[in-house]
């Protein structure tokens, strides 16, 4: 099964890790961790390649992650760093790669914006073609008891990919 964890770098995408770590098959689980840097929306000679920083710091955050990963979990998971905004790098993912899952943390925003906007989380799960999984930031490392899908009646037609996710947890 091949999953794509989304990930900010905080303990919320974390938790995401985590959780597929614990409880999928980890010798058929191949996971690749993205995160994405988005440009800034002003002049780049007024900024002195700002983006270019933001990047360098991103794949330093990543490469710590990584080592808490490979710590933690004695797995290494494939990696990237990506330019622009996570909905567009989503489907990009899922149309130049063989993805069974995306999985993200979330947070459960609950302030005004978010509101209005809606959640990145929502977004994605909007966006996408994938099944997507949100683990949310109250999840604590207790054993998986029970789960619920909810899907429309039309992606039930898809029962493969349902089969294969079932099969990879570790009830």
């Amino acid at each position: 099964m091949k999953v794509v964890i989304l990930t900010d770098f905080s303990e919320s995408a974390f938790k995401a890790i985590d959780f597929v770590y614990r409880h999928f098959k980890r010798e058929q689980l191949q996971v690749k961790l993205v995160h994405c840097v988005t440009k800034p929306g002003s002049s780049a000679s007024k900024l002195m390649r700002l983006d270019d920083l933001m990047k360098i710091d991103a794949q330093k955050n990543m490469l710590e992650l990584t080592t808490r990963v490979q710590e933690i979990y004695q797995k290494s998971p494939d990696t990237v760093v990506l330019f622009g905004h996570l909905k567009d790098v989503v489907k990009q993912l899922s149309a130049s790669e063989e993805i069974d899952l995306i999985v993200m943390g979330t947070k459960g925003e609950t302030n005004l914006k978010s509101r209005l906007m809606g959640s990145i989380t929502e977004s994605i799960i909007r966006a996408s073609i994938l099944p997507v999984l949100a683990i949310p930031e109250s999840w604590y490392n207790h054993k998986l008891q029970s789960m619920t899908i909810s899907t429309a009646k039309k992606e039930l037609e898809s029962a493969p990919f349902l089969t294969l996710f079932i099969e990879n947890l570790c009830l």
